[in-house]
């Protein structure tokens, strides 16, 4: 038996405290009671997705990945630790933003919990804005296009053959 036994009716307890910790921007706490929670509980993977989430709140979306990642070694299924982890990755690095709107818009549609569809219907409504083309971005592909018309234009050379020909009076 373990020397923690009398104490793992607290477990929750550690898990919200570190969650209120968390939201409260006291990360040390935070820390200390999720570590508490996995050491009560070693095999649970809401420790490893409180200190992803802290991380997350904190944005160090490095160590908040690495953490549920952790959480999905140890459930490969928990759907909250792979929408928290797709959501940091699209964050994270923006040329991985489609990929990770593609996760969350498949965990949406595969999901049967309603807390995971309502949490994946927040994460693609904060994606959708950063998917939409800057000003900037519209007119470099404006300039792209243009460009590339210009190329399929015949030479000035032969433009001018042709309207000497046309000019030219038949007889």
């Amino acid at each position: 038996m373990s020397a923690f036994a009398q104490f793992q009716e607290d477990f929750p307890l550690f898990l919200e405290a570190g969650f209120i910790a968390a939201n409260n921007a006291d990360k040390e706490s935070a820390i200390k009671l999720f570590q508490a929670a996995g050491t009560l509980q070693e095999n649970h993977v809401m420790s490893k997705i409180g200190l992803g989430y802290l991380y997350f709140t904190t944005l160090e979306l490095q160590k908040a990945v690495a953490y549920f990642q952790e959480a999905l070694d140890m459930d490969p299924n928990n759907e909250l630790a792979q929408a928290l982890m797709h959501f940091c990755v699209g964050l994270k690095t923006p040329q991985n933003l489609p990929t990770a709107k593609e996760a969350v818009e498949n965990l949406q549609e595969s999901s049967t919990d309603e807390e995971t569809k309502i949490l994946t219907k927040h994460i693609l409504n904060i994606f959708q804005p950063m998917l939409v083309p800057s000003p900037m971005e519209l007119q470099q592909e404006e300039a792209k296009k243009k460009n590339i018309k210009k190329k399929e234009l015949p030479s000035s050379s032969k433009t001018k053959n042709i309207s000497k020909e046309k000019k030219k009076p038949s007889q």
